[in-house]
């Protein structure tokens, strides 16, 4: 059996791609992990069972050294802003490995008329791989609950608030566990589940005064949630050490969630190709308490 390459092995979008290659691992798949860097978290999915490649996406030759014998390859880059050039890369060398599939983890709302940076990138990220004419599954997720942790841990820990520029709204969630599931089921079954695009929701939307109240039942602390300036946050966020980019980024999504542009209506994707039913918001808050207690 040819290995999966999952790249982004021990990255940080919704660690996906961890997620990942422990489901596939477990269900007896040969794994092919690409790292940036070796270090603990590295050497941990060795240990595992995985084998381990150095690559940076941006390193063509490295890149086509980790596709060689491959059978699908899973592109799971960071926000950042060489994606289309990472894209190409991987585009270019998943061509010219003959790789059977990829699987390609997108945003949802790439077609929107409100496109963050990032999305837009992605938007045009989904035609490289399309023109590439590998065969190509577009993961397209909602929002990440664990931007709950990432933006929002620290002021929960310390000031019990939830503070972002989103309004009463509703915006669609989902946790990255579940992406990872449909993930591995197109790995592991792709003449069951073809290329395209997969819209991934959670199984009903929250606004943050929802999260906030969840949270206050899970953690056993009160929880609220500050509603402020955009211009107020975008300061807040970089005094926070969060990189102008993904500023950029969700100042953007922000701003469609004011809007209303971000309540999706629930998909049966997660359950139809993952499995089982989508995470919910107080399972994941309850698996993440530590974050936030």
């Amino acid at each position: 059996m040819k290995p999966i390459l999952v790249s982004g092995a021990t990255g940080t979008v919704g660690g996906t791609g961890r997620h990942l290659v422990k489901l596939l691992l477990d269900r007896g798949a040969a794994v092919r992990a690409m790292v940036r860097k070796e270090d603990a978290r590295s050497q941990a999915l060795r240990d595992a069972g995985a084998e381990v490649v150095s690559a940076d996406f941006l390193d063509e030759e490295a890149v086509r050294r980790a596709m060689e014998g491959i059978s699908t390859a899973y592109f799971c880059p960071p926000v950042f802003d060489v994606l289309l050039h990472a894209t190409t890369v991987f585009a270019l060398c998943a061509r010219d490995c003959a790789v059977s599939r990829i699987i390609n983890l997108s945003q949802w709302g790439t077609i929107d008329p409100i496109l963050s940076p990032a999305t837009r990138l992605h938007r045009f990220g989904e035609a490289i791989l399309d023109w590439s004419g590998v065969p190509t599954s577009h993961l397209r997720p909602a929002m990440f609950m664990e931007q709950l942790v990432v933006i929002f841990g620290d002021s929960v820990r310390q000031k019990g608030m939830l503070v972002a520029p989103f309004n009463q709204e509703k915006a669609s969630m989902v946790a990255a566990s579940d992406v990872s599931r449909v993930a591995a089921a197109i790995a592991l079954q792709p003449e069951h589940f073809g290329p395209g695009g997969y819209q991934l929701t959670g199984a009903e939307n929250y606004s943050l005064e929802d999260v906030a109240v969840v949270m206050t039942d899970v953690i056993g602390r009160k929880v609220t949630y500050q509603n402020v300036d955009p211009n107020v946050w975008e300061k807040m966020a970089s005094n926070m050490g969060i990189p102008a980019h993904v500023v950029a980024h969700l100042g953007k999504l922000y701003e469609k969630g004011r809007l209303g542009k971000l309540n999706y209506t629930p998909t049966s994707e997660v359950e139809r190709v993952g499995g089982a039913s989508p995470t919910t918001l107080k399972d994941f808050v309850q698996v993440n308490r530590a974050a936030f207690a």
